[in-house]
């Protein structure tokens, strides 16, 4: 292994945050003889925490709150599709069906 890489991964190892996600993942999910391998280390990362894991997360908090659309009980028609309206901007174009679902379904 080359000095620069012993280097990048001890930085890279001792500025996780303690006890956060990724030093979980240092210390738990990773096996011990990719921690030697800067490239082993990159991928691993890439996979847990790249564009397409934190997209595919992104969307739980939307996809919870879509689902958990229900009109208050003293809530005029009128501000119960406002809100709905609002939250309509988060919602990606592939889930209007299911959007207009959950709003049928919370009046």
């Amino acid at each position: 292994m080359q000095v620069r890489d012993r280097c990048t991964i001890r930085l890279f190892h001792q500025n996780l945050e303690k006890h956060g996600d990724a030093w979980h993942w240092w210390y738990s999910v990773l096996p011990e003889g990719d921690k030697n391998d800067y490239g082993r280390i990159t991928t691993a990362f890439k996979d847990r925490y790249g564009i397409k894991a934190t997209q595919a997360s992104s969307l739980f908090p939307g996809q919870n709150e879509m689902l958990s659309l229900p009109q208050g009980q003293d809530e005029h028609i009128r501000d119960y599709v406002y809100r709905v309206e609002k939250l309509s901007g988060k919602i990606p174009k592939y889930m209007d069906s299911l959007f207009a679902i959950a709003f049928v379904k919370g009046m």
